[in-house]
């Protein structure tokens, strides 16, 4: 199925170690590709060698509420997140966001842009965050929405087994993460692929257990006199879950929501200058085509090959599908109403056309069929 984005309702974290990790991979090489394969490319690293060879990022003290936050999870995998933030008056306030496509009323067929419409039409609603801080400009509140789709080696933790709580360390060296440790070494450079086959039930445990992993670590660590990982907001700790859809939306347009840009289906980049620009499908997605084909034995392509958005999020449109946490509901020209139904993907695929994909397209998809439940 899906891109299996995971947000942060409240949860940021503080980690401290940076660079290299254990046995002399970087982490970032399969966890932040984006950051590594331009200075692969530039310093002329074969992919053999550069999880050695490009040291990674330094990690941001979480409590400073930075841009760019990163999670720590088993044997020696991270996590990276990008804030989403609002500026607002008070606590209690929210952003109103114009979301959705507006239709084509062009369209040769009626009833088909009728159907189009009810599904992805124009819609508003209002958005804020879990996190609030001040700093001498007013009230600042934010929530992170994960910077990549999740990955194989990421969701690959939960199918071994090794994100139960308190039975595997966030070190590469930890014995139970042999097997896996030998999965890993097979990834070529930053090839790393998106977790597809995920149903909406797979992806809302895989939150639930790396928190209750987290949550374990961060116990420990208080335990040490140590910070923990996690930070609190209001005397209680944060947690991970999947984004709602209008926290998905906004996001992916870079917080960019105003009723002037709601027909825009792409987000837009940011040039050398600082300048703000539309890009084309191609600049910012992965679309299968005779002439792009996929790696072998994949349906989407790798992570981070892409241009990001202005919050820093890659791979929001095209690649594989994003699963958000609500249920489907038809568009009106203000709301989402009416029955709800299934669980909702964003985004579009890299098995869609390009007519369609963008940032306002979202597709219903039923918990399940005769055979069991559907992964997307």
């Amino acid at each position: 199925m899906s891109k299996a984005v995971i947000a942060t309702a409240v949860a940021t974290v503080l980690f401290s170690i940076a660079g290299v990790a254990d046995g002399g991979v970087s982490w970032c090489q399969h966890d932040d590709p984006a950051y590594v394969e331009p200075r692969r490319r530039e310093q002329g690293i074969s992919n053999q060698d550069v999880g050695s060879k490009v040291p990674c990022p330094a990690i941001a003290d979480s409590q400073s509420f930075p841009d760019q936050l990163v999670l720590p999870m088993p044997c020696g995998r991270r996590m990276v997140f990008r804030r989403v933030a609002f500026r607002l008056e008070h606590t209690l306030d929210q952003v109103q966001a114009h979301l959705g496509s507006v239709p084509d009323t062009k369209a040769a067929d009626e009833a088909m842009a009728a159907v189009s419409a009810a599904i992805n039409g124009p819609w508003t609603d209002s958005v804020s965050g879990g996190f609030s801080n001040g700093n001498g400009d007013g009230l600042v509140r934010s929530y992170y929405l994960g910077k990549y789709e999740i990955t194989e080696l990421q969701y690959d933790l939960m199918r071994r087994g090794l994100l139960k709580p308190g039975a595997v360390s966030e070190k590469p060296d930890d014995p139970a993460c042999t097997e896996y440790a030998a999965k890993v070494a097979r990834v070529r450079g930053t090839r790393v692929l998106p977790a597809v086959g995920v149903s909406w039930i797979d992806a809302v445990t895989f939150a639930h257990k790396f928190s209750e992993w987290l949550l374990v670590l961060d116990r420990k660590r208080i335990e040490k006199k140590m910070a923990p990982f996690m930070p609190w907001e209001q005397s209680a700790p944060g947690f991970l879950r999947l984004p709602m859809e209008v926290e998905w939306e906004f996001a992916a347009r870079g917080s960019i929501v105003d009723s002037a840009t709601q027909s825009r289906r792409f987000y837009g980049v940011v040039t050398e200058d600082q300048q703000l620009r539309t890009p084309s499908l191609k600049e910012i997605a992965y679309v299968r085509t005779a002439l792009e084909p996929p790696p072998e034995g994949s349906q989407v392509s790798y992570i981070g090959r892409h241009l990001p958005n202005r919050l820093g999020l890659y791979d929001m449109v095209g690649n594989a599908d994003e699963i958000v946490y609500d249920l489907f509901r038809p568009t009106r020209p203000d709301k989402l109403a009416g029955q709800r139904g299934g669980y909702v993907v964003r985004g579009g695929n890299a098995a869609g056309t390009r007519e369609i994909i963008g940032v306002g397209y979202r597709q219903e998809v039923p918990f399940f069929n005769y055979r069991g439940p559907i992964r997307s």
